[in-house]
């Protein structure tokens, strides 16, 4: 998911609530780096842009060892087998994931099914409430995360006139999965807030194990 937009059903208004496509790629292809880091290494290249449902490292063995081969993968898609969805599958086939947005419903919601050999698989979101408040105002009007509510990390863009929030959930009944509160996006030295380093985004780590 590059971009999400959300509407205010009072106003009619759309904001951009995950996503930039203004900021700078890295690439001429605009695939996106794989470390999610400011600097370069034998693991790969630094992100200067999270999408969402990124999944940035898939772990196959003690902490720390495993790959980030699934960041710029190429899925193949088909229609889910409910009938409502489309199904992905990764061109090893070890990572299938399933997306649906229900008529009516305010969630878009994804279901994974990883290969046993991945022990755990970690995945990015990033989060841009009101993209255009960002573009203008940088982080002034971007408050702090929010993750008090169990099972959801959120954060609010909150100007005089508005707030936009982007949120995810990821835990719950019917979920498996657990916030990341140790990741990071910068290598240290920089002066700039943990997750907040690429331009008008805060990222967000979940993680889950093979099921």
């Amino acid at each position: 998911m590059v971009n999400a937009w959300v509407r205010d059903v009072v106003s009619g208004e759309v904001f951009q609530a995950l996503g930039n496509p203004v900021g700078y790629s890295g690439s001429l292809t605009e695939e996106e780096g794989q470390l999610n880091l400011d600097i370069t290494s034998t693991a790969g290249t630094p992100a200067y842009r999270t999408s969402g449902f990124k999944d940035l490292f898939a772990q196959t063995g003690s902490p720390g060892t495993g790959n980030n081969n699934y960041v710029n993968n190429l899925y193949t898609a088909a229609p889910a087998a409910s009938g409502t969805g489309w199904t992905f599958t990764s061109s090893d086939g070890l990572v299938k994931k399933t997306f649906t947005l229900g008529v009516g419903s305010s969630l878009f919601s994804s279901s994974y099914t990883i290969d046993p050999s991945i022990s755990e698989l970690f995945v990015r979101f990033g989060l841009s409430p009101n993209l255009n408040d960002l573009l203008l105002n940088g982080q002034t009007n971007l408050g702090t995360v929010n993750n008090s509510t169990a099972g959801e990390f959120s954060v609010v863009n909150g100007t005089p006139a508005r707030s936009v929030r982007s949120f995810v959930k990821y835990g719950g009944t019917g979920y498996n999965a657990a916030l990341n509160a140790a990741a990071l996006d910068q290598s240290g030295g920089f002066n700039t807030v943990n997750m907040r380093n690429q331009a008008q985004t805060h990222q967000v780590e979940v993680y889950g194990p093979a099921q």
